[in-house]
């Protein structure tokens, strides 16, 4: 549902101009594609597991995880204020999850 809504939305907003179509290779989209695909998916098993709490604070884990995997992966390097707002981002993340006792094995895995 959510990503027919995406689709349709997209659709309009192209149709009144907002951007502009560009075309791309597929090669360059596909990982994109089914890395947003298994998000999508491993976050439902996520929540299909663990608690709204947990839930919520891995999706936050994921940008400073994906973050580092970019820079020792392909020495992809952010700039320094978005460096600076992961810092409280992960000290939250952090203090939270001990919070959190409703956490498992099955459901961060």
């Amino acid at each position: 549902l959510h990503f027919m809504f995406t689709t349709v939305g997209t659709r309009v907003l192209l149709a009144l101009n907002v951007f502009e179509h560009k075309a791309v290779d597929m090669k360059d989209v596909l990982p994109v594609a089914i890395g947003s695909l298994l998000s999508v998916g491993t976050m439902n098993l996520n929540l299909l597991a663990n608690s709204v709490g947990i839930y919520q604070l891995s999706k936050l884990a994921c940008i400073p995880t994906t973050l580092t995997i970019e820079y020792f992966a392909s020495g992809k390097t952010v700039d320094m204020p978005v460096a600076l707002t992961l810092i409280p981002l992960s000290i939250g993340v952090g203090i939270a999850t001990v919070y959190d006792m409703e956490a498992n094995v099955k459901g961060t895995v």
